[in-house]
């Protein structure tokens, strides 16, 4: 006894459990705008309110919103538009808050020794983007416009995630692809690509990346929603 109390009334809880959130986004290890998801598991700070995200690493932004849609993602970071998309399709998606206000993150890039300065004199060539409907193809679609060309003017190739785009570009499957800011700056410093040109430069105004989760989840677990927020 202590103090009038039973040493088991004075014991320590048991460890809460936490509850194990199936979440991700596109690039998760190689983009600036993903840091706090890395950051605040490395520090505690989900933990501190009981969550412990399981984080997979999608191809493109339509994938992750299909990994919600489908897949069994409770929240997830998709683009804003492959978003938009299946909402607009009826599928069970809805945004919850926004992510990254930037179009910081995103750039297209050439090998060192490429002849190609610009966009339109890749007329022709094999440019990639990571999925249909996805904010690379975004970007790239965009890009085409302000040169005043069609997607018909060139051959664009769904390469895939960050790592399978610059393989694709440094093996010469494609001419020119996408990259993450991270190796889109190491690239330059190593000089292993050039970049051709960033997403910032075409879109000032723009949000990037969403906080999204299917319908269900949000009215059953409106308190693991509030607390990852």
């Amino acid at each position: 006894m202590v103090a009038g109390l039973p040493l088991s009334a004075c014991a320590p809880g048991a460890p809460k459990a936490l509850f194990e959130a199936q979440t991700g986004g596109v690039a998760m290890t190689s983009t600036v705008n993903h840091a706090t998801y890395h950051i605040g598991e490395a520090k505690g700070f989900f933990a501190e309110e009981g969550i412990k995200n399981i984080i997979t690493e999608f191809q493109g932004g339509s994938d992750v919103a299909r990994g919600i849609t489908e897949g069994g993602l409770h929240y997830a970071i998709p683009a804003v538009s492959p978003s938009v998309s299946a909402f607009m399709q009826g599928a069970p998606i809805r945004i919850i808050g926004g992510q990254w206000a930037a179009a910081t993150t995103i750039a297209f890039a050439v090998k060192p020794d490429s002849p190609y300065k610009s966009l339109v004199e890749l007329k022709g060539k094999k440019v990639g983007y990571s999925r249909p409907a996805s904010l690379t193809h975004f970007f790239i679609l965009k890009a085409i416009s302000g040169a005043k060309l069609t997607a018909n003017d060139f051959n664009l190739v769904a390469v895939g995630g960050a790592a399978e785009s610059r393989t694709a570009l440094v093996t010469g499957v494609v001419d020119c692809s996408w990259v993450t800011d991270t190796i889109a700056v190491q690239g330059t410093l190593d000089k292993s690509l050039k970049v051709l040109f960033w997403a910032h430069e075409l879109v000032q105004d723009w949000q990037e990346t969403v906080i999204a989760a299917r319908p269900e989840f949000i009215k059953a677990n409106p308190d693991v929603l509030t607390r990852f927020l």
